[in-house]
């Protein structure tokens, strides 16, 4: 499937050259010349990428001041797609539109909407010729838009959540003991899951006890993101009201001692807002008091 979409490129862009002042090239250099004129550039092949279904970080260089690279993307859902030229001034970004090369002259992010289901757009990538050629680094996002719909960060199996109203402040929504799991999800803006949208999230721990903790992490193919949160044990901390468990026909007693936090997260490639601030509870001891059978 990806040969088949990269061959429609090359045939699209073909096309388009052979009408185009690029066209002019292709005549002053013929195919296997070894010489070059002075007034010529020197031809290069031009770069195919087909982008799958997802949302993509490329980061990548142009070789020379004449390079081209060409990027296909399938709005396969007649998803929103997203597009982010980092504000990078040394290259032009065009996209194909009715025949024709339209400049993208938008600085930062772009979102292409109201897509037909299996839509694609066509963007090629040159060299700025205004400014000078210094080394071609650039990097874009180009792929489906990124919704985050959920995040979270969940204490171990084993350890007990202190139930709302048990705490000052009354809702924790983050707990941990040692370990802690970030859980997010995102999807496209139809609600498929998307792999490859990136949240970026910090956790205070409030009172300086240990270093606080910031870190990115990208969705994989079924737009979940999960991982493992190292937060180390604490000491002391404040007594939250005794509260009662049911298990196994018994009525258990709970004293927990915790400390206070706070974590906030963002859709990092839609630049989203930062989150509301969360209330974490690092929780220190946790010991059962009583036990009885009901």
């Amino acid at each position: 499937m990806l040969k088949n979409k990269k061959l429609i490129l090359r045939v699209v862009v073909a096309a388009v050259i052979s009408a185009g002042p690029h066209s002019a090239w292709a005549q002053t250099v013929p195919e296997g010349s070894a010489t070059q004129t002075a007034s010529a550039p020197v031809m290069e092949e031009p770069v195919f990428n087909v982008l799958t279904d997802k949302v993509h970080t490329v980061g990548t260089r142009l070789n020379s001041a004449v390079s081209e690279h060409y990027y296909g993307f399938t709005a396969v859902r007649g998803q929103d797609v997203i597009l982010d030229l980092k504000s990078q001034q040394h290259i032009k970004v065009e996209r194909h539109v009715g025949g024709a090369w339209v400049p993208v002259t938008v600085e930062g992010i772009s979102v292409l909407k109201n897509l037909k289901p299996g839509e694609e757009i066509i963007i090629r990538v040159t060299h700025n010729q205004a400014v000078a050629f210094n080394g071609g680094q650039y990097s874009l996002v180009f792929g489906s838009y990124p919704v985050l719909k959920d995040f979270d960060l969940n204490p171990e199996e084993n350890v007990l959540r202190i139930p709302y109203g048990y705490s000052d402040p009354a809702w924790l929504p983050g707990q941990a003991h040692k370990d802690a799991t970030v859980v997010a999800q995102f999807t496209d803006t139809t609600g498929a899951p998307l792999e490859g949208g990136i949240v970026s999230f910090r956790l205070n721990f409030n009172g300086g006890y240990r270093e606080n903790i910031s870190d990115a992490v990208i969705s994989d193919g079924s737009g979940r993101v999960t991982k493992l949160l190292e937060i180390g044990l604490c000491q002391g901390g404040d007594q939250a009201r005794d509260f009662f468990e049911y298990r196994q026909g018994y009525n258990n007693t709970w004293r927990t001692n915790y400390h206070v936090g706070e974590y906030y997260y963002l859709n990092y490639l839609v630049r989203g807002e930062v989150s509301a601030k969360y209330s974490f509870g690092h929780i220190c001891n946790q010991r059962l008091i009583s036990s009885r059978r009901s």
